[in-house]
């Protein structure tokens, strides 16, 4: 039995007449409830906007009265829900359970009649040879009107686990289709763990479509397509690893010491947050770390998560949330989180409705809460702009800092770009002293956009960098801000210890006048 319908069958027998039931596979749901109430011979009625009620023939026959008029409840809740105590009546037994699909709308259980009519059917307590009206409303989001909170009980209906999974592809499948191996039916459940069960099995039915058998990456290409539609996550799946990217080495070595397989839950990791300079190469170390640590990494857009509906933008959040947990072992990274939350505590309804404040509460819950072996890390390039509460220890494992990189750190870089844009083959363009001058100050981004922009219009680098114009001299007051709170509060990501913004020389831009020439020329050299 699912912990959904364990959780189903104790409200029921406790006595519970309102369940709200937050899912997007209501079929799935409705033959779960129905299944737990079938144990107890509790009939269940199920309405939907377009259908009306449908029941088995043993409840229809005694409710042939009201069924025979049941276009008057077709597209006309208010009818039904007044009906409900009458009907249930009728059934004499001891619970009646009316399943109610997409009673969220406004239009619907918003109206104060019918909500009216709602709260009336499910205060109707039970009391000795009397039947108890179970109203169990099915929707997407948790869309409760204030004065029906007290009345109902929220219940998840979660997403298969991996052995619900392999029960749906062997029921699907043949023997002959299935995975010879344990390696390949585990490639087969990574891929499709987070995934609903109609999405599972549409993505069954087109790996058997094409190769005649069940395929990992069939189901992780369809996966992938359904959450990028959805908006909620994409999941990178690039090849990048840490010898990819020059420098910060403090950063590798603690990442992957701390994901390091365990079996103690006690000792798993809860995330880092790296703080630091736009373009210094914050997102590419997450998207390396999960190729490092064999975990999948899923991205995290809040920004595509808000909606303009209310409501819709806590489901996104749940939803991307429950996914990510469903997926574990995973990484789930959130670009630039000071965007998402810089309004938490300042919202209010003429802004976003108060959305910053629950989508920031939401995360707070989570990640105090979620005991599954997710791996949080979220980017900022502004933490005065977050909540101070985010950041508090046991939070997070640490919180790096991640500045322009040293010279020796730009030495690795300038290779790698060297060599990926083809200039590793000419003899004049060597990661020389004259190089490392030239960028000095500069972020991993800029020096490869300086290779790219050689390559494309075939032009010396040291013609190329004039139009590199770096982070160093267009924000060099914020930098300077964030360099100076970071000091002594978080990790260098560079060299093992806190980070020092007083050991490492930055060109201060601001001090060079116009009558300076030789200073600035020689700082635009260095800096440029």
């Amino acid at each position: 039995m699912s912990v959904f319908s364990e959780q189903i069958g104790q409200y029921l027998r406790a006595g519970f007449t309102g369940l709200w039931v937050e899912t997007s596979e209501f079929a799935d749901a409705t033959s779960e409830i129905a299944a737990v109430c079938a144990g107890q011979s509790w009939p269940v009625l199920v309405w939907d906007f377009a259908a009306g009620i449908k029941c088995d023939k043993e409840t229809a026959d005694k409710l042939t009265p009201f069924l025979s008029k049941n276009n008057n409840y077709v597209q006309k809740p208010l009818p039904l829900v007044q009906e409900i105590p009458l009907m249930t009546q009728e059934l004499k037994t001891s619970h009646v359970i009316w399943i109610l699909k997409n009673f969220h709308h406004q239009q619907l259980i918003h109206s104060l009649p019918i909500m009216q009519a709602v709260q009336n059917d499910v205060q109707d307590y039970r009391h000795e040879g009397v039947s108890s009206s179970v109203v169990v409303v099915l929707s997407p989001m948790i869309e409760i009107p204030r004065e029906l909170e007290k009345d109902f009980v929220v219940v998840e209906h979660e997403l298969p686990s991996k052995e619900q999974l392999w029960g749906i592809a062997t029921n699907i499948c043949e023997e002959s289709e299935l995975p010879k191996d344990d390696d390949a039916k585990r490639l087969v459940l990574d891929a499709a763990s987070g995934m609903s069960r109609r999405a599972f099995e549409d993505a069954v039915g087109l790996s058997l479509a094409k190769h005649g058998q069940l395929r990992h990456s069939t189901i992780w290409d369809l996966k992938s397509q359904d959450l990028r539609k959805r908006g909620i996550l994409e999941i990178y799946k690039g090849g990048d690893t840490f010898a990819d990217l020059g420098g910060l080495e403090n950063f590798k070595v603690f990442s992957k010491q701390l994901l390091r397989p365990r079996d103690n839950p006690l000792l798993r990791p809860h995330g880092l947050l790296l703080l630091g300079v736009p373009g210094a190469g914050k997102s590419a170390l997450i998207k390396a770390l999960g190729n490092e640590t064999n975990r999948k990494v899923l991205m995290m857009d809040m920004g595509a998560l808000r909606s303009k509906f209310q409501g819709e933008t806590d489901a996104n959040v749940r939803q991307a949330l429950k996914i990510a947990d469903a997926m574990a072992p995973c990484i789930l990274a959130i670009d630039e989180i000071e965007k998402a939350l810089s309004g938490a505590g300042q919202s209010s309804a003429m802004t976003d409705g108060g959305a910053g404040d629950r989508i920031f509460g939401k995360l707070l819950s989570w990640l105090n809460d979620h005991e599954t072996d997710v791996f949080f890390v979220g980017t900022c390039n502004n933490i005065s702009m977050l909540p101070p509460e985010f950041s508090r220890a046991e939070r997070f494992d640490a919180v790096f800092f991640v500045d322009v990189p040293t010279e020796e750190e730009r030495k690795s870089i300038w290779q790698i770009y060297l060599d990926l844009y083809g200039f590793a083959k000419s003899k004049t363009a060597k990661v020389n002293h004259a190089l490392l001058m030239m960028s000095e100050g500069w972020t991993g981004a800029e020096i490869k956009a300086c290779c790219r922009l050689a390559a494309i219009r075939e032009v010396p680098l040291e013609e190329a960098a004039k139009q590199v114009v770096p982070i160093v001299r267009s924000a060099d007051n914020k930098l300077r801000e964030l360099r100076e709170w970071a000091g002594g509060r978080c990790l260098n990501a560079s060299a093992p210890g806190l980070y020092d913004a007083s050991a490492k020389h930055v060109v201060d831009l601001s001090t060079l006048t116009s009558s300076d020439t030789r200073r600035r020329t020689v700082t635009r050299a260095q800096v440029n």
